[in-house]
């Protein structure tokens, strides 16, 4: 598991810039030093661990898949439905094919995570954070569809928290200048929330 689990953080860390473009206007409007966060830094470990949460356990599942699929004998198969959920996952994020169910649950999911982020308590940032685990992104699908090879449902759990773990120092800087911007103009800072 060590090799894997380097692959793992490797995937994150490499992924960051991806990471930066994509969830980095998210990520620049976390919570900073205002009244409704007396912290935080907790804040964002909070937001953080909840999108680790949320990948750890979409990789179980990736995993039981996996580890099914292996002991039926139908690898190539999976092999070929893999690489179809890519494609398709990044024609979806890319908006080039638009499937009405899955824009109305992704919008419904942006939604639900807008209100937890104007929420009070600290606390609110873990829920904001499980629900961004579940926003299209073809980084996540690429390590899900790594993470079914683990052999394991919980080593695949394992495989998508490192991943996670990987991503979490880009997203922490931007969030953190973020944090440093709003303080230099406070009413432009409105505009995101």
């Amino acid at each position: 598991m060590n090799g894997y689990a380097i692959s793992a953080l490797i995937l994150g860390l490499a992924g960051s810039l991806h990471c930066i473009g994509m969830c980095g206007p998210l990520a620049a409007a976390l919570p900073g030093g205002s009244r409704r966060h007396s912290n935080p830094v907790l804040a964002r470990v909070y937001y953080n661990l909840g999108r680790i949460c949320t990948y750890a356990l979409l990789g179980s599942i990736a995993g039981s898949l996996g580890h099914a699929v292996q002991h039926t004998g139908f690898q190539r198969s999976l092999s070929i439905l893999t690489g179809v959920l890519l494609i398709s996952g990044w024609l979806f994020a890319k908006q080039l094919v638009a499937v009405p169910f899955i824009r109305s649950f992704y919008l419904r999911i942006q939604k639900i995570t807008g209100v937890f982020l104007k929420e009070s308590q600290t606390e609110a940032m873990l829920i904001a954070g499980m629900l961004n685990g579940l926003l299209p992104c073809g980084l996540v699908y690429t390590a899900l569809a790594a993470s079914t090879i683990a052999g394991t449902a919980m080593h695949a759990s394992l495989y998508m928290a490192i991943f996670g773990l990987g991503t979490v120092p880009a997203l922490y800087l931007v969030s953190t200048m973020g944090q440093a911007v709003r303080r230099e103009s406070p009413s432009e800072a409105q505009a995101f929330f």
